[in-house]
């Protein structure tokens, strides 16, 4: 189905190939394409693909002989961490480094080169800043610790971010979420005032980290990389060649 919808057929950046193959399985009531190799020959497959012939085995796929199911998933972070040029953030001794961060070496999409890049230069920076730190403990009172029972809901999260801020967005999708995220932020944070429970504050900095990512893809009224707001589903420079910042403060553009 890809030449279709790009001159690049198959071979279409990732997130375009991942745009459209939801758009087919919307369209199919689907949930999955399929790829088909079965014309590179068994032989090359299984020399060229030994684990994924033997991984798809195991589920009862063939792939010199059968179509193989598949669906896109996040599989990489794209930017998000402000730092600076030695890897450090706006919170004291705390360092990003990678797919993670917003160094300005990759913009709205992720490559590969970009990974490499940040690899290479971000880690050795951080590296001899991390020298200069001090490396003892802040004078802070250690919170009490106590397993809290509290079934956490960690699918329900997934079920928000996939289905309304995934690869297609829409306003009321990404309002909803927020919506639902903010009230779970609530709950445990309400759970966290008098004991501290390490899993539930895990999940809550996932939580806050869910908040961010779509409160900046609300406030993006455009589609650009791999923000694709169906609502908005052109490019603007005009208006939105700039970052969205988010901090305590509040959200800002620059």
């Amino acid at each position: 189905y890809m030449p279709k919808y790009h001159r690049d057929g198959e071979l279409a950046p990732r997130d375009v190939v991942s745009k459209f193959s939801v758009d087919e399985m919307i369209r199919t009531k689907s949930s999955h394409v399929f790829l088909d190799v079965r014309h590179l020959g068994e032989r090359k497959l299984k020399r060229r693909f030994p684990k994924i012939y033997r991984k798809c085995l195991s589920y009862g796929i063939d792939i010199t002989k059968q179509q193989i199911p598949v669906s896109p998933v996040a599989h990489y972070m794209c930017g998000g961490i402000k730092i600076d040029l030695n890897g450090k953030t706006s919170i004291n001794r705390l360092f990003a480094l990678g797919e993670v961060s917003c160094s300005g070496i990759h913009g709205a999409d992720r490559l590969a080169s970009n990974s490499l890049t940040e690899g290479l230069v971000f880690a050795s920076q951080i590296a001899k800043s991390l020298r200069q730190c001090r490396l003892s403990m802040p004078d802070t009172l250690i919170p009490e610790l106590k397993k809290i029972r509290y079934k956490i809901p960690v699918r329900r999260l997934q079920k928000i971010m996939w289905e309304k801020v995934g690869i297609l967005r829409n306003e009321g999708g990404l309002t909803v979420a927020l919506n639902e995220i903010s009230s779970m932020i609530n709950d445990i944070e309400a759970r966290l005032d008098d004991y501290f429970d390490p899993e539930l504050n895990e999940f809550r900095l996932m939580l806050i980290t869910s908040m961010l990512i779509t409160n900046a893809a609300l406030n993006r009224k455009e589609s650009r990389g791999t923000h694709f707001y169906t609502d908005y589903p052109d490019r603007d420079d005009r208006n939105w060649l700039k970052h969205i910042i988010q901090n305590k403060e509040g959200i800002r553009l620059s």
